[in-house]
């Protein structure tokens, strides 16, 4: 993945990382990385469907995780992301955690529908991440 990111975090999650696979791979292929650059006993799941990455990071505890996508992504991505964001919300009845300082974007979010709600701050949030400059 790319220096830059977005990221999500969930909390709540009460299956599986293998479950959390299965779920996933409905939406988009899944491949766990065990060379991946992660925090210490964590592990990475790879969504990857051959225009679009994105990685799930799972700690020691599955109850949280977080998804990131880079920057470098082409624009298509952003739909795959929304999908993806709501489906685990709704799906597993998550809370999420939006980690990108926006303004007017609330920090989190404990429903599918509210994501909804505040769909176009996010998605003007992702536009302005993307034209910052990579460091």
């Amino acid at each position: 993945m790319g220096i830059e990111s977005i990221l999500v975090s969930f909390q709540k999650y009460a299956d599986t990382p293998e479950q959390l696979a299965r779920s996933l791979e409905k939406i988009i292929p899944t491949t766990w990385n065990p060379a991946a650059a992660m925090t210490s006993r964590s592990r990475c799941l790879v969504l990857d469907d051959g225009q679009h990455k994105l990685e799930v990071e799972m700690g020691p505890s599955p109850s949280g995780f977080s998804l990131r996508f880079a920057l470098c992504n082409p624009r298509s991505i952003d739909p795959l992301f929304f999908h993806l964001i709501k489906s685990l919300v709704r799906e597993h009845r998550l809370t999420m955690r939006f980690c990108e300082d926006c303004d007017g974007v609330p920090e989190w979010f404990t429903s599918s529908g509210m994501i909804d709600q505040w769909i176009g701050p996010i998605q003007r949030c992702i536009d302005w991440r993307m034209r910052l400059p990579i460091k």
